[in-house]
């Protein structure tokens, strides 16, 4: 019946430590709604935030009495020094456990941000109070069911957690607390991996490595600076008088082109439009010009060269992919009489390749369907789908069909509507209105144009086909004058009809840039010098187009080179970063790639006042009445894409172009798998136990995160992985006093008790820790129950007076038997049976959570036990279950959850070999029978198996009766072998799925650790103990990458 009852009481221990807290009849409810109405002052105040949601059951919160918010409080003493790291994780653990205390849990926690130890946030972005208000925001919706464990990437688009990209903008609504409470779940995520000292930045592991000193250096290379040439060497034509009116009126000089894209910042990631083909619609091709030297060219239709007369095309291409020639001075000899040209110039993106079509074919106008190399939107459509089919993904275009001054997309949209006439009609009427008794000339080479609708609407087919894979870039028109501009003097901003086709065909608008030519100078100040963005603001960016240095034509043994204005200057620029933003993202749509450019451009000045306006009203800027000065005009639009805000006005459109913010991740950073299952980078992280040693480093492994905007950024996985440095070691154990009192033992018939409390630690007038052990004995059997008792105590292997015990005080392996080691942390209950005189027999269930992991651990063990005067022998079997670990390695977010099953057996031994020699050892040998992990990195964990031994020798009374000498040789747990799949995600394919790369790893450490310690101690009294040691440890941690150790240490102890 004693056996019945004993093993009732087991299976019901077993089954206890397995239940689990539901909750699953709250409501699921708005997120935003829930953090606007938290009030977190009281927890009244907390039940009342929470009272206007339907369907929240506010009973389900508590507030702990006295003896659980001491055991709350337990559980928030760290061991050693600790950082915002360890105080997240255990305030997710505690939290995880009882959640209807979160309220209390999250109080205790916060009192302890002042202890934090360890802190390096250089960015001084958050703070650690407000991480943990962000773990708090997340632990409640997670209570409240509000939220998935993994959701779809489909549901980042349009969603309600928008990001605004304002950038200073006055007219950008201000967020409420509430909304930068539910921001910093994303920056929390992001700092939790990226700020911390103790784990490494992810954004520093990228693939890409940005050098700043690089950057540096591009800026100061006279083949870079050389774009803007002219600016500093005035030559005294028109352009360069623009140069010297803008300078004088600002009192500042003319910014850098390329600097103000922040071009240099690209190149210093290693970025320069390698691979990627742009083409290029204009006139005057110059093939031989020393700028395209050894590109890849292809061409569409018949074309003109560049002369001294006709060479627009020759300066758009060398500009957007002009050869880097290593800022070399003696590469050329070039005509003119500036010696800074020996240094040539550069485009931007000078690895580009090219494909050119003359829009003008064979310079006639096209008549009718089949004339297709000629002026006309037959010929364009052609050219746009033969650059489709060689791989372009950008097309630049400086040029338009509709002139300087004709009428602008408004008034043709006016006209279809008062002539009952769609876009494409309204077109073909265009090409026969007069403007000023002439003809609006579209035809370009003739005075009018046959084209019918049927020819517009296959030429705007074939840039939305384009668009399927490519970026269109297109120039704004260079007449800034009259009506065209309210900076001259216009009362609205209009654009041209070729800049306006994406606002008459809509679709159009998905992978369409529009560029206006917009000079700064350093203090800031911006000039429009061409027409404003208008109705096209929305997909339209301004960039510098003024006194642009680039190849104009090649004759024979001479390069011909000159600066010109306008908006066919800083296209091919746009064109150029477009071709590098293809570079760094290769697997993205040419919409993400366009939104990118447009929602991370700087509109910061906007609300400033530091633009142009023609107050004098002379069309022109070297009037002394002008005004440098001008509102810039705030924001009139914005634009939502994938739930990133970015606003605009109609001068300037989305601001300047800014490449190397284009670069940097943006909004959430997660993980996605082929599955679309998408995890926070931050939220994602593998904590690997000292048993793998570096086997679970994943050092050199890279996998690919992206940011929401699809962006993918290649990271090295080590810097989400860390280890529990969870081994007690020497130097700590012999120098941390523990604060342990026990009381004296109670004997009564039988029964047994024994009690310890931890001092005071946190100063609160409570005790910080209680441990007991109680058995009662009848018979040949015991009974016996105990808290924060460990097992190797009840089997005598610890805190005893045996070799074992005397052993383990001055060495380094603080746990023999470690598979158990959550025993010391929890519960533990079993029954001894004396078989006969020599052999007893032991079963014990435990339930803990292991001391540096904070995870729960449960199991048996069992041990036959033979003993006699000078021998004792043990055989032992047992089960460890880790619920969210497997041998203490434990994941989150994209690492998934863990769970595992060890099976050990073993044997230890205490025998007296000699008079004044006694010996003592343990083998643990564990084979994992069951393991888990549901995440992305890492599954089919299996195959493991671990060990661990010790022996040591104790003489005593080696100089003197009470004293004794010991040498010991032990290893630490470790796996002996073991494998896993890891699974790294990358590119998108064709088709936009993730690609995965999988691939086997071993287990097993590269080294085995091996500690050799000897020492010496001698008791003086009672009260008082020297002690004198060595220690030896080769490759520490299981790692050979680790340099061996050795330390010489003495202490003596007095008790009080």
């Amino acid at each position: 019946m004693r056996v019945i009852l004993n093993l009732f009481i087991f299976v019901l221990f077993i089954t206890i430590s397995n239940a689990s807290t539901n909750n699953n009849d709250i409501k699921i409810i708005e997120k935003d709604n829930l953090i606007n109405s938290l009030n977190l002052e009281t927890f009244d105040n907390f039940l009342i935030s929470l009272e206007s949601f339907e369907g929240i059951k506010n009973e389900y919160f508590k507030v702990p009495n006295e003896k659980n918010v001491n055991k709350i409080r337990s559980q928030f003493i760290f061991n050693n020094r600790f950082n915002t790291l360890d105080l997240l994780l255990r305030f997710k653990a505690v939290t995880a456990k009882q959640p209807e205390y979160l309220f209390k849990i999250y109080q205790i926690a916060l009192s302890k941000t002042k202890n934090l130890n360890y802190i390096k946030d250089d960015a001084n972005l958050l703070s650690s109070d407000e991480l943990l208000m962000s773990y708090f925001v997340e632990e409640l919706i997670n209570v409240l069911g509000l939220k998935e464990e993994n959701f779809n990437r489909a549901n980042l688009i349009g969603n309600s957690n928008d990001i605004t990209t304002c950038m200073g903008d006055e007219n950008c609504e201000e967020p409420t607390e509430a909304e930068k409470l539910f921001k910093l779940l994303p920056a929390a995520t992001f700092l939790y991996g990226a700020t911390l000292s103790d784990y490494a930045s992810i954004l520093k592991g990228t693939t890409k490595t940005y050098d700043a000193s690089l950057a540096t250096t591009w800026s100061a290379r006279q083949e870079y600076k050389n774009i803007s040439l002219d600016r500093d060497i005035a030559d005294g034509d028109n352009t360069a008088a623009r140069v010297t009116a803008i300078e004088a009126g600002t009192g500042s000089q003319m910014v850098n082109n390329y600097d103000q894209l922040n071009l240099n910042k690209a190149y210093a990631y290693g970025l320069s439009g390698a691979g990627v083909t742009i083409n290029i619609m204009d006139a005057d091709l110059c093939a031989s010009s020393p700028e395209l030297t050894g590109k890849s060219i292809t061409t569409f239709g018949s074309g003109t060269t560049s002369s001294a007369s006709s060479n627009h095309g020759c300066h758009v291409i060398t500009a957007a992919l002009g050869n880097y020639d290593g800022n070399s001075s003696s590469t050329q000899t070039w005509s003119g009489t500036y010696d800074l040209m020996d240094y040539s110039m550069m485009g931007v993106a000078y690895n580009a390749k090219l494909h050119f079509a003359d829009f003008n074919g064979d310079n006639t106008t096209c008549n009718g369907s089949s004339d297709t190399d000629c002026w006309g939107p037959q010929h364009w459509e052609l050219a746009l789908e033969d650059a489709k089919a060689k791989g372009a993904k950008v097309s630049s275009h400086s040029w338009g069909y509709s002139p300087d001054g004709a009428i602008s997309t408004a008034q043709l949209q006016a006209y279809a509507t008062a002539n009952s006439l769609n876009n494409y009609e309204a077109l073909v009427a265009h090409q026969a209105i007069k403007t000023g008794g002439t003809y609006t000339d579209v035809g370009y080479l003739t005075s009018t144009a046959t084209w019918t609708t049927t020819d517009w609407q296959e030429y705007v087919s074939a840039i939305n086909e384009f668009q399927e894979t490519g970026v269109y870039v297109n120039a704004m028109s260079n007449d800034n004058l009259g009506t065209y501009s309210t900076v001259f003097g216009g009362t609205t901003n209009r654009n041209d009809i070729s800049s306006g086709l994406a606002v008459l065909f809509p679709e159009l608008q998905e992978a369409w840039i529009n560029v206006a030519n917009v000079g700064k100078t350093e203090d800031g100040t911006r000039a429009l010098i061409s027409s404003a963005c208008a109705d096209t603001a929305a997909f339209c960016l301004s960039h510098d187009g003024v006194e642009t240095w680039a190849n104009t034509y090649v004759s024979p043994g001479t390069y011909y080179y000159d600066s010109y204005t306008g908006t066919s200057m800083a296209t091919p620029q746009i064109a150029g970063a477009i071709a590098i933003l293809w570079e760094a993202f290769p697997d993205n749509t040419p919409e993400t790639i366009t939104k990118r450019l447009l929602l991370t451009a700087d509109n910061s000045w906007f609300s400033s006042n530091s633009c142009f306006l023609d107050s004098s009203g002379d069309n022109d800027y070297t009037a002394s009445g002008d005004t440098w000065t001008d509102y810039c005009g705030g924001t009139t639009g914005s634009v939502n894409y994938k739930g990133i805000i970015h606003h605009y006005n109609t001068l300037y459109g989305h601001g300047s172009a800014d490449l190397f913010a284009a670069l940097q991740p943006i909004g959430k950073k997660q993980l996605v798998d082929n599955r679309e299952r998408a995890y926070p980078v931050i939220g994602s992280l593998l904590l690997t136990s000292l048993v793998f040693g570096d086997a679970m480093s994943l050092s050199g492994e890279q996998a690919l995160y992206r940011d929401q905007l699809d962006g993918g950024f290649n990271f090295n996985l080590s810097s989400i992985v860390d280890t529990h440095q969870s081994r007690d070691t020497l130097n700590r154990r012999l120098f941390t006093n523990n604060n342990h009192i026990w009381s004296g033992t109670f004997n009564n018939q039988g029964l047994n008790f024994a009690t310890s409390y931890q001092n005071d630690q946190d100063q609160d007038s409570l005790s910080d820790d209680h441990k007991f052990y109680m058995s009662f004995k009848s018979g040949r059997q015991s009974i016996f129950v105990g808290q924060k008792y460990s097992i190797e105590q009840m089997l005598g292997l610890q805190n005893g007076n045996t070799t074992s015990s005397i052993l383990n005080r001055s060495t380094s392996n603080n746990s023999i038997l470690s598979l158990t080691e959550a025993s010391e942390n929890g519960q533990v209950i079993g029954s001894e049976f004396d078989l006969n005189n020599r052999f007893s027999f032991t079963v014990v269930a435990y339930n803990g959570e292991h001391k540096t992991t904070d995870l729960n651990e449960r199991g048996f063990l069992t041990n036959l036990k033979h003993k006699s005067n000078s021998n004792n022998i043990s055989l032992f079997f047992g089960q460890n279950i880790e619920s969210d670990s497997i041998l203490r390695s434990s994941g989150a977010g994209a690492f998934g959850s863990f769970s595992g099953k060890t099976y050990h057996a073993g044997m230890s031994f205490d025998k007296k070999i000699s008079n004044n020699v006694y010996i003592a050892g343990l083998f643990d040998y564990g084979v994992v029978t069951e393991s888990t992990s549901d995440g992305l990195f890492l599954d089919d964990i299996s195959n493991l198996e671990t060990s661990q031994f010790n022996l040591g020798i104790v003489i005593p009374n080696v100089l003197s009766k009470n004293d004794f000498a010991t040498l010991k040789i032990s290893q630490p747990l470790r796996t002996e072998r073991g494998t896993s799949r890891l699974n790294l995600p990358g590119l998108r394919d064709a088709s936009g799925k993730i690609s995965m790369t999988s691939k086997n790893i071993n287990l097993e450490p590269s080294g085995r650790e091996l500690n050799f310690d000897v020492g010496y101690e001698k008791i003086l009294s009672s009260q008082s103990t020297f002690k004198l040691g060595t220690q030896l440890s080769f490759s520490p941690n299981h790692s050979n990458s680790n340099g061996n150790t050795n330390m010489l240490y003495s202490t003596y102890s007095i008790n009080f």
